[in-house]
């Protein structure tokens, strides 16, 4: 099931006055990538000896700084190449024709850092350009990869996001908004909730556990017996990877004061799908915590409840 991506668009550079070194025309969600410095997008660039071009997905690789275009580090670039690459491994990995770096012939920096951002590329001979409608199949090819990393983005799964679930929870704390727009609504969070729930239940069961759903009632999800024995079962959904999780004061004292006889169950990486009438949320990865030990230094306050005298 994908998510729809309906605002797109499509621009191209050559320089102004003097023509740049490397030409460029991409495609991209206006929303998600406000410049060609910003976000993901595909992009067709031409290496500086003109005899071919490049489709690539690739990422903003600099900033505009003072009037200039600022390469971004090494770092930074490696970390959400790195994050790109892994979301579209599997989308590629048949696919010979694509190659994961590029070579633009050139010696300008800004050339070199858009070299550093592509995570995909196919590469034309002008002097064999395939056919129209090969050349749309790749153009749509790459828009079904640039989907994929919006919706890792739509997620908080991107190395420079916050988790969704988090940052609901403070924007409502402080009266903001979301990064990026992406504000849950109180059917979406109740979607990854249940899918958390589902597959935290079927986990305990596999474990011979016996599950009472006592979220309802008590300031845990789950009442977990085994021979006559039962613990509190805190369980969390994220559609991100495991990070960091909201707890209430409530959450904290009931698991501190039952530990070591407490499990904390942690389903990351569910897939949100809003563009059903109702979210439906899928998949999941769990990881257990069993005894868990609430520790005082991970702990971060999001807000506070001030009495007016």
């Amino acid at each position: 099931m994908e998510q729809e991506y309906t605002d797109i668009s499509f621009e191209g550079k050559d320089g102004v006055g003097r023509k740049t070194d490397v030409p460029w025309s991409r495609f991209y969600s206006k929303s998600r990538s406000k410049s060609a410095t910003q976000g993901w997008y595909v992009v067709y660039l031409f290496p500086t000896h003109g005899n071919g071009i490049y489709v690539c997905l690739a990422h903003g690789s600099s900033r505009l700084e003072n009037g200039s275009f600022v390469p971004r580090s090494n770092d930074e670039l490696k970390q959400l190449t790195d994050w790109g690459s892994a979301v579209i491994a599997s989308s590629i990995k048949s696919r010979p024709d694509i190659v994961k770096s590029i070579n633009l012939e050139s010696k300008l920096k800004l050339a070199q850092s858009y070299e550093k951002s592509v995570i995909a590329a196919k590469y034309y001979d002008l002097t064999n350009l395939p056919s129209l409608e090969e050349l749309t199949q790749d153009a749509c090819l790459f828009a079904g990869l640039l989907g994929q990393l919006y919706f890792g983005e739509d997620m908080g799964r991107a190395p420079d996001q916050e988790d969704i679930v988090v940052s609901d929870v403070k924007s409502a704390s402080h009266g903001k908004g979301v990064g990026q727009g992406f504000k849950l609504t109180g059917p979406e969070r109740k979607a990854i909730e249940l899918r958390a729930m589902q597959v935290a239940q079927e986990h305990l069961i596999t474990l011979g556990y016996e599950v009472e759903d006592v979220s309802n009632k008590e300031s845990y999800d789950f009442k977990a017996t085994k021979k006559g024995s039962s613990i509190p079962v805190e369980v969390k959904g994220t559609t991100s990877s495991i990070g960091t999780v909201v707890l209430t004061r409530n959450e904290v004292e009931l698991h501190m004061q039952s530990y070591p006889n407490n499990m904390l169950i942690v389903v990351s990486d569910i897939n949100l799908h809003r563009s059903t009438t109702t979210p439906i949320a899928t998949g999941g990865n769990l990881r257990q915590y069993f005894p868990w030990k609430i520790d005082d230094s991970l702990l971060k306050v999001i807000s506070y409840e001030y009495n007016l005298i």
